[in-house]
C-alpha cells in the first residue's frame, strides 16, 4: 500500500497535463500512487490521460461521461478511491518541484498531530514563466517555516486568510479528512476554504517556506469574471455563516475582521460590476443573515462607491465636452 495518493482532477487542461504529470512522476519521493480523473473534458485531455494507463504509478483512471459541475466532487471521488495515508490534490494546470513530496511527507511523518502540511507557491503564467512568489500576498510570518495548533490557526487566520491559495501546495492526512463533514461539496468556488478550515479544527498545521509549487494563472481560471465574483461573494457569506453556526465563531476577532473585509472590499466590486438584480438581492440577503451590523456597513460602502463612480463619470464627461 502506497504512503501517498496523488489525485489529479482534470477538466479541459490538456495543454498543461504533460507538464503536470511529468513533475509528479519525477518526484524524488517514490512511495505513491496516482489517480487520474477527467470530468468530461472537451479538449484532448482524455487521450493524454489514456497514454499513462499502463504507467507503474497510475492505479486508477476514471473518465466521467457527464460533467460533475464541481471540482470538489472530483476531489472527494479521488479521495474515496485512494489507498494512501496522505493525500495530494495535484490540480491539473499546476506543476511541482521534484522535492515537493519528499519535503512535505517528512513533516507529516515526524509529527502525527499535523493534519495539513503545505508549502509556498510560485505564481506562473500560461507558458510556465515565474511571475512572483505568492508570499507577496502574505505577511512576515510566512517568510519562515512554522507549525501551529489547528484551532489556534483557524481563530487567528482561518477563513480566507489561512495562507493556502492553491490545493496543489497541500499534503494532508487522510485520517483527518475522514473526520470532517461533506459541507465543502456544497460550494462552487470556496469549497477549498471550507475544507482547509474544517481540517484545522481536527488537526494541526505545518508550513514550509520553500517555493515547491507552481500555481498557474491563465484565462480560464482568473477570478475577475463578474459572474464568478458574484457567486464567490455569496458563497463567502455562506461560508462565514456556516462556521459561525458550527463553531460559534462570532465572538472571535478574526471572524469580525472577515465580516468587515466582505462588507468593504468586496462591496466595491458590486458597484463596478454588471451583477444582475437577482444576484445583488441574494448577496444582501446572505450578508444580513450573518450579522445584523454587516448590512448597514455594506449599504454604506455601496453608496460611497456609487458616489465615487458618479463623480468620476461627471469628470470624464466634462473633459469630453
Amino acid at each position: 500500500m502506497p504512503k501517498v495518493s496523488v489525485i489529479v482532477p482534470n477538466y479541459n487542461h490538456g495543454k498543461y497535463l504533460e507538464e503536470r504529470l511529468r513533475t509528479i512522476f519525477n518526484q524524488t519521493y517514490e512511495d505513491y500512487e496516482v489517480i487520474l480523473l477527467d470530468d468530461c473534458s472537451k479538449d484532448n485531455s482524455r487521450e493524454i490521460l489514456k497514454k499513462y494507463s499502463e504507467h507503474s504509478k497510475v492505479s486508477r483512471i476514471v473518465i466521467n461521461t457527464e460533467n460533475s459541475g464541481s471540482p470538489y466532487k472530483q476531489w472527494s471521488k479521488g479521495i474515496s478511491l485512494s489507498t494512501g495515508e496522505y493525500i495530494w490534490i495535484a490540480e491539473s494546470d499546476d506543476f511541482a518541484d521534484e522535492s515537493f513530496l519528499e519535503t512535505l511527507v517528512k513533516v507529516l511523518d515526524d509529527n502525527d498531530k499535523i493534519g495539513i502540511s503545505y508549502c509556498q507557491s510560485w505564481r506562473v503564467d500560461e507558458n510556465s514563466k515565474v511571475l512572483f512568489s505568492c508570499s507577496n500576498w502574505l505577511g512576515d510570518r510566512w517568510k519562515q517555516d512554522f507549525s501551529n495548533n489547528g484551532i489556534d490557526e483557524f481563530n487567528e487566520f482561518g477563513i480566507f486568510s489561512h495562507g493556502i491559495f492553491n490545493a496543489s501546495a497541500v499534503l494532508f492526512r487522510k485520517a483527518v479528512f475522514n473526520k470532517i463533514s461533506s459541507a465543502f461539496l456544497g460550494y462552487r468556488f470556496v469549497g477549498d476554504d471550507v475544507l482547509w478550515c474544517e481540517m484545522l479544527w481536527n488537526g494541526d498545521v505545518a508550513y514550509s517556506s520553500k517555493n515547491l509549487n507552481y500555481f498557474r494563472l491563465h484565462a480560464s481560471n482568473t477570478s475577475g469574471k463578474m459572474v464568478r465574483e458574484g457567486v464567490r461573494l455569496i458563497e463567502g457569506y455562506r461560508c462565514l455563516r456556516y462556521f459561525n453556526n458550527e463553531k460559534n465563531c462570532s465572538k472571535e476577532i478574526s471572524f469580525r475582521k472577515k465580516l468587515k473585509f466582505l462588507g468593504s472590499t468586496w462591496s466595491k466590486n458590486l458597484v463596478r460590476s454588471s451583477y444582475d438584480r437577482s444576484t445583488n438581492k441574494q448577496i444582501f440577503k446572505e450578508a444580513a443573515r450573518i450579522d445584523s451590523y454587516l448590512l448597514p456597513r455594506l449599504v454604506y460602502h455601496l453608496l460611497r462607491e456609487f458616489l465615487i463612480e458618479k463623480k468620476v463619470f461627471k469628470q470624464q464627461w466634462a473633459q469630453k465636452k
